[in-house]
């Protein structure tokens, strides 16, 4: 016969071993030989002379043992105990096997730290929106995709000797950022500080076609006097006149290196060593045709090499 109404699907479900009755009212429950102690007596269905028992009324439950309550007062020989059903609770899932929770059972926002292991080793890879706070410790492969609207570093160099030229090519000038900032920090050594773009990843570089302004104020006497300059330069996506002696500390923003559009510069700084000499400046230019940039140069402009200082370049995703 089939099961009729809803039929549970969790629990434990056993046909407890028969009992043959005599003049008592208490039995030990069994189930293959052993004994069986079920959670209450409504986990029990029982049958005495073909008639289905009430539990707590015509039988009570305590640890492995059940009594009867007879309207007769005390069972007999005569007396059958049919059978013994014993149900696990049908509206408790128990403990889920292993491999059994889906992502999908789990509530939302319901996983907190304090269930996390404070060591994750394993292979992750992080998208979206994530936010780490306190001491977090990564380890094994961790992706973590990059930013979509900050700074992101994409390449340190730290000068310690003769230095002619830094380059960043095609491997971090690409499609990833559309803006792209380099820093410069105590640049020393070269005379002159330029910047010149490639169209095919440094195999040739744009030595003129730029237009470029910049505006400055220095001073030789610590600041007794100050004067006012600005200058026209041609050959430079970005062009300093310090000396060798001088350290650069600028910050040249560039926009539409890949874009077929003019490559364009803005940039702000200064440099000085001497007590008595400082100037601050600031820089605007273009590369006066549109063409796409994928590789860059930083040299001394007019001679030497750097000898001393550091330079990062940032980009900067914007959609």
């Amino acid at each position: 016969m089939p099961f009729i109404g809803q039929e549970p699907i969790t629990g434990a479900f056993h046909k407890l071993d028969a009992i043959t009755t005599s003049s008592t009212n208490t039995y030990n429950l069994l189930l293959n030989g052993g004994a069986y102690s079920p959670a209450s007596a409504n986990h029990l269905m029982v049958s005495l002379n073909g008639v289905i028992q009430s539990p707590g009324d015509s039988f009570t439950i305590s640890g492995s043992q059940i009594t009867f309550v007879p309207s007769s007062g005390t069972l007999s020989s005569s007396d059958s105990i049919d059978f013994i059903m014993a149900y696990g609770d049908v509206l408790n899932i128990g403990t889920p096997s292993d491999g059994t929770v889906s992502e999908n059972k789990i509530v939302a926002g319901a996983v907190t730290g304090a269930k996390l292991a404070s060591t994750i080793s394993t292979n992750h890879t992080f998208s979206g929106g994530n936010t780490f706070s306190g001491a977090n410790t990564f380890s094994g492969a961790t992706t973590v995709p990059a930013a979509t609207s900050a700074y992101q570093l994409l390449n340190s160099t730290t000068v310690s000797s003769s230095t002619l030229t830094i380059t960043f090519d095609n491997t971090i000038i690409t499609s990833n950022h559309q803006i792209y900032k380099i820093q410069f920090e105590s640049l020393r050594g070269g005379v002159g500080l330029g910047i010149q773009v490639s169209p095919d990843n440094g195999s040739t570089y744009r030595t003129s076609g730029y237009n470029g302004n910049r505006r400055r104020w220095y001073t030789s006497n610590s600041g007794s006097s100050y004067t006012e300059q600005g200058s026209y330069y041609p050959n430079h996506l970005f062009y300093s006149s310090n000396s060798a002696g001088d350290a650069s500390t600028w910050e040249v923003t560039i926009l539409n290196m890949l874009e077929n559009d003019k490559t364009m510069c803005i940039s702000y700084g200064g440099f000085g060593y001497a007590d008595t000499y400082h100037t601050l400046g600031i820089y605007s230019s273009r590369y006066n045709t549109e063409e796409a940039h994928n590789n860059l140069r930083i040299f001394p402009a007019d001679s030497g090499s750097f000898t001393s200082g550091k330079v990062s370049i940032f980009g900067i995703k914007t959609t």
